[in-house]
C-alpha cells in the first residue's frame, strides 16, 4: 500500500474516533452544565414539629450528629428521632459520596430542633433559678416562672401548718433550757378544694420535761383542732381566706397532785398570703370564745367563759413556686391574749418567734430547723409563771 493511502485510512479513523469521543461525552457535560435546583420550602421560622426529609440514600455517607449539649458525662444529639436505615447505622462501610442538597435540609432540620429547644427551655425555670434565696437576681434570658391558679391556696395551707404558736400541727424535738420538748401533730385534710373550701383536723401531743435533759413525761398536753376555711386569689402574688372551727387544749402533769387545765373555745380567722418574689408570707388574726375552760384549780366548780386574740405571721424567702426542693430562709411570730374572768381563768400573754432555714419536698413535707424563743406565761400544766425559753429545734410537717 502506498504511503498516500496510509496517511489517508489514518485521516479517517482519527476523525471516526474524535465524532465518536464527543457523541459519547455530550450528556456528560450538559449533566454537569445543569443548574442545581433551589429549595424555597423552608421560612427558616416554621414551628412543624418534624421536617419532611427524605430517608438517606443507600451508597451515601451519613452526616455527622450535630452536638448542642455536653454535660461531661452525656452527649445529646439533635437528630435521635431521626429514622436511619442500614447506610445511615454503617456509615463506615457505605460506598458513594455525599449529597450536598441532603446535607444542607439535614442542617436546616437540626437548626430549627434546636431553636424550638431552646424556646421550651427558655419557658421553664431552671434548678439555679428557683434556688430561694433573696439575694439571687433573675437571670435576664430564663423567664420567670407562672405560678398555676391554685399556688397561693396551697401556700396558706403550707404556712398555717408552720406558725410559731406551741400548739402548731407539726411534729418536732426541741432543746430548750428548761429541758426536752417533743411535739406530735399533723394537719389532716378531711375535705379540700384546690381553690375554695378545705375541711382539716389537727390532732396535737406535746411532751416537755422539767428542766432535765431526759425523755419528756413530766408535763403533757393534747389538743385536737376542727376548722373550715374558705381559700380564693385575688390577684397573681395576693390570696384572702377566712374560716372558723374549735378548739380544745389540755393540761397534763405526772410530778404530783391531779387534775387538769382545759380550754374549750369557738374561734373565727381570717388573713391574707401574699408573693413579693423574693419573699411570701401569711399574716392571720384570730378571736376565740371560751365556752368552757378552766386553767387554775382554785375548786371544782367548773368551767367558765373568756375572750381570746392571738396574731400569727409566717415569712419565708423566695415566692410560693419556689418552695419544692430549694432551701429557704423561714421565721415566724405568734402573739396571743387570753383575758381574765373569775377565778377559774389566768390572765395570759405570749409570744413565741422562730427563726431558721427550712427546705420542702413535694411528697415527704417541710422539714426545717429554727431556733425558738417563748416568753410569757408557761405553755404547760403550770401556766401562771411567766418566764423566757430559748431552744433550738428540728421541725417537720406535711
Amino acid at each position: 500500500m502506498r504511503a498516500s493511502e496510509r496517511r489517508t485510512i489514518l485521516t479517517a479513523g482519527v476523525t471516526l474516533a474524535a465524532v465518536g469521543l464527543s457523541l459519547a461525552g455530550a450528556p456528560c457535560v450538559s449533566l454537569a452544565q445543569h443548574a442545581p435546583p433551589i429549595v424555597t420550602s423552608f421560612d427558616g421560622e416554621t414551628l412543624e414539629d418534624t421536617a419532611d426529609l427524605p430517608r438517606p440514600l443507600r451508597g451515601s455517607r451519613p452526616l455527622p450528629p450535630i452536638v448542642t449539649e455536653f454535660d461531661g458525662d452525656e452527649v445529646i444529639l439533635l437528630d435521635e428521632d431521626e429514622p436511619l436505615d442500614d447506610a445511615a447505622l454503617h456509615g463506615d462501610e457505605a460506598l458513594g459520596d455525599e449529597d450536598p442538597e441532603e446535607e444542607r435540609r439535614h442542617l436546616q432540620h437540626a437548626l430549627l430542633v434546636e431553636r424550638r429547644r431552646a424556646m421550651a427551655r427558655a419557658a421553664q425555670i431552671s434548678f439555679a433559678r428557683r434556688l430561694a434565696s433573696p439575694f439571687r437576681a433573675p437571670s435576664p434570658e430564663v423567664a420567670a416562672p407562672v405560678s398555676p391558679p391554685d399556688e397561693l391556696p396551697r401556700a396558706i395551707d403550707r404556712l398555717e401548718l408552720g406558725v410559731a404558736s406551741v400548739n402548731a400541727p407539726l411534729t418536732s424535738v426541741g432543746l430548750h433550757d428548761d429541758g426536752m420538748r417533743i411535739r406530735v401533730g399533723a394537719g389532716l385534710d378531711a375535705y379540700r378544694e384546690a381553690v375554695g373550701f378545705r375541711v382539716r383536723l389537727e390532732p396535737l401531743v406535746v411532751l416537755q420535761s422539767a428542766g432535765t435533759l431526759s425523755l419528756p413525761h413530766e408535763y403533757v398536753r393534747t389538743a385536737f383542732t376542727g376548722s373550715i376555711t374558705y381559700r380564693t386569689p385575688v390577684s397573681a402574688s395576693l390570696a384572702l381566706f377566712v374560716g372558723g372551727g374549735f378548739e380544745h387544749v389540755g393540761d397534763y402533769t405526772t410530778l404530783g397532785p391531779s387534775g387538769s387545765l382545759l380550754t374549750n373555745q369557738l374561734f373565727a380567722r381570717g388573713g391574707l398570703l401574699f408573693d413579693g418574689g423574693l419573699l411570701h408570707g401569711l399574716v392571720r388574726l384570730s378571736a376565740g370564745l371560751h365556752v368552757f375552760s378552766d386553767t387554775t384549780l382554785a375548786d371544782d366548780v367548773g368551767g367558765t367563759q373568756s375572750v381570746e386574740m392571738a396574731v400569727d405571721v409566717v415569712l419565708r424567702s423566695g415566692s410560693p413556686a419556689a418552695a419544692v426542693d430549694n432551701v429557704q430562709l423561714c421565721g415566724g411570730v405568734h402573739a396571743s391574749y387570753l383575758a381574765p374572768n373569775t377565778p377559774r381563768i389566768l390572765e395570759e400573754a405570749h409570744l413565741d418567734l422562730t427563726a431558721g432555714v427550712c427546705v420542702r419536698e413535694a411528697t415527704l413535707g417541710d422539714l426545717s430547723l429554727v431556733l425558738e424563743l417563748g416568753l410569757g406565761n408557761e405553755p404547760h400544766w403550770n401556766r401562771a409563771p411567766q418566764s423566757a425559753h430559748i431552744g433550738a429545734a428540728l421541725r417537720w410537717s406535711l
